[in-house]
């Protein structure tokens, strides 16, 4: 009868502290998606400058190397080649399909998305530089709440789980 107690205690424990780390998984998540962005940023705007790419082959460019974002900008590209359509919509389109956006971060992104491949190229320099400095700035907002409140809900969660196995024993 103990043995059972003992493992149905366990089995709440472990249980707990795996809901725990999964309330905790959408900070982790935003702050490894916005880094991507920032790096598909600073590489957009080398490519648009330096090499004086276009949108479509330089977002395809900067999009390598980063998981998150390589196959929805591969999907924005084949969207823009394949339609007569306007870019922002198709930008819009491919923001809904990046996991861990929150609505802030969407926001900034959008923002963008009205500028790139609508003028000169000091003018997208400029956009693509701002919404870089937002990005850096939710970055680091991000890793404030992954590290704060992203751990309060695992740590709650295994205390629970303690006190139920308290009470089962």
């Amino acid at each position: 009868m103990i043995w059972l107690k003992l493992a149905g205690s366990l089995l709440v424990i472990g249980s707990t502290a795996g809901l725990g780390r999964l309330s905790a998984r959408p900070y982790a998540e935003r702050v490894g998606t916005l880094e991507e962005w920032q790096r598909l940023l600073k590489r957009l705007m080398t490519l648009i400058e330096w090499k004086r790419l276009p949108l479509s082959a330089a977002l395809g460019e900067a999009a390598r190397g980063s998981p998150r974002l390589t196959s929805v900008v591969a999907h924005l590209i084949s969207e823009l080649q394949n339609r007569d359509e306007e870019f922002f919509m198709a930008w819009r389109r491919l923001l809904d399909r990046v996991p861990a956006l929150w609505a802030e971060d969407r926001a900034v992104l959008e923002d963008l998305g009205r500028v790139l491949g609508r003028s000169d190229i000091a003018h997208q320099h400029e956009h693509l530089r701002a919404a870089e400095q937002e990005l850096d700035r939710l970055i680091r907002e991000a890793r404030w709440q992954r590290v704060h409140e992203g751990r309060l809900g695992p740590a709650l969660l295994t205390a629970v789980g303690i006190m139920l196995a308290i009470v089962l024993l």
